[in-house]
């Protein structure tokens, strides 16, 4: 579990007026990858990479994420696979459908 330190919740904070339409989840989430070694933010939300990019933080997609899993073979290919269909069955997913259908394809294969 990580912990905040006083100087992360102060940029949390410092956030919150700097970048409006983040909320305070996002704001502690950019606080904690900003003051974290090697950290990638993982989100989909776009105030929030945006918001990363300019702080020079290191934010990335589940796409990127499906991809890291896929090459490492950290879950079996039929698992992520599946998974991947569900969220394209999903209409509430918001991912761009050729580039999860572009996975499924070559995942499923």
């Amino acid at each position: 579990m990580a912990v905040l330190s006083r100087e992360a919740v102060g940029m949390a904070v410092e956030y919150g007026a700097g970048f409006e339409t983040l909320s305070s989840n996002d704001q502690f989430a950019l606080a904690l990858a900003k003051t974290t070694d090697e950290s990638i933010l993982l989100t989909g939300d776009k105030a929030l990479r945006n918001a990363a990019t300019s702080l020079a933080v290191e934010a990335r997609g589940l796409l990127w994420l499906c991809d890291e899993m896929e090459e490492h073979r950290t879950v079996e290919a039929k698992r992520l696979g599946e998974a991947l269909v569900a969220l394209d069955e999903d209409e509430l997913v918001r991912l761009p459908r050729a580039e999860l259908r572009k996975r499924i394809s070559r995942i499923l294969a």
